[in-house]
């Protein structure tokens, strides 16, 4: 089977993106394909377990609870680019005074390489 590498970096409330890239996790996991999640830029705001503090939503779902659910779909790996946390993004989208899903996350310095049989998918 395949492994999928999902590169999340659009805002979780202020777009679909987030459960358009849900669903594509939860499937490849659920046809026996494995696949690992890339956070990084606005999408570090899928950490937070406090929707309700975001301006402008378009969906009310909780992104934080939803990740930290992604491992019973088989997605082995959750890597967040760490440099993002301490970045001007994060300050600006309000995110330090949320509680985040960190219990299924692994921070990273940066994302490992790319194997060449690796199927990369963009949100």
């Amino acid at each position: 089977m395949a492994h999928i590498v999902i590169s999340y970096q659009a805002h979780a409330y202020n777009t679909n993106a987030f459960l358009d890239m849900f669903e594509c996790a939860a499937a490849a996991g659920n046809v026996g394909h494995t696949c690992t999640l890339h956070i990084s830029g606005l999408g570090l705001t899928c950490l937070s377990l406090k929707p309700e503090q975001f301006a402008d939503k378009v969906h009310p779902k909780n992104t934080g609870k939803m990740l930290k659910s992604l491992p019973l779909y088989d997605v082995d790996e959750i890597l967040v680019l760490r440099g993002d946390l301490g970045s001007d993004l994060f300050a600006q989208h309000c995110i330090q005074g949320h509680a985040l899903a960190d219990t299924v996350i692994t921070w990273v310095d940066e994302f490992p390489t790319l194997a060449a049989s690796d199927i990369q998918i963009h949100f």
